[in-house]
């Protein structure tokens, strides 16, 4: 008898399970099938309207020991999508951006504990022509997608906390040349 119940009960979670994971495949049918809907518009991207859909900016990435510390930044200079796209973008979307401007020695104040830093002038520092492109790929929901342009890498920290630096970062950036398809959910 105790056999015949256990074997019921058994019965009973394995049906209940498989009903269960059957429900899960369905719910999960039904989302692909409404983004499988979704009409795509394509969008060229040229050097005219490439600032309608991504932003040029400088962009710190704060680096962290393995205890969690603040102990290096790397300033940088990316083409990012903006915001108002990142739920509409679709993955095949991809762009290549031709960026000019002048690489300039600039002396940089870095607080680490704040995870603040500036910029200002360098007496006498290098001055030069930049001109890199560089590809923007939206792969796998990545909403955060960019086209890396420059950057200068700063990595010493003193024992305050505070670091001083002559770095040689990216000024007047301007976007010379875009080509590529931005894809777009309607």
């Amino acid at each position: 008898m105790k056999k015949i119940i256990a074997l019921l009960l058994m019965f009973s979670l394995v049906f209940s399970f498989a009903a269960c994971m059957d429900n899960e495949n369905n719910v999960q049918n039904e989302n692909n099938a409404q983004t499988e809907k979704r009409n795509v518009i394509s969008v060229e991207i040229t050097a005219e309207n490439w600032s309608t859909y991504f932003v040029l900016k400088e962009e710190p990435v704060w680096m962290e020991n393995d205890f969690g510390e603040v102990d290096g930044i790397t300033v940088a200079t990316v083409i990012k999508l903006r915001p108002e796209y990142y739920d509409i973008v679709a993955e095949e979307s991809e762009i290549a951006f031709e960026v000019s401007g002048k690489i300039k020695e600039k002396e940089i104040d870095v607080d680490y504990s704040t995870k603040t830093y500036s910029l200002k002038e360098s007496t006498g520092g290098y001055e030069g022509d930049f001109k890199e492109t560089a590809s923007f790929a939206f792969y796998e929901n990545n909403y955060y997608s960019y086209a890396h342009i420059y950057a200068c890498h700063i990595g010493y920290i003193t024992d305050r906390g505070e670091a001083f630096y002559v770095v040689n970062v990216l000024e007047n950036a301007q976007v010379t040349r875009a080509k590529g398809t931005l894809y777009l959910y309607e």
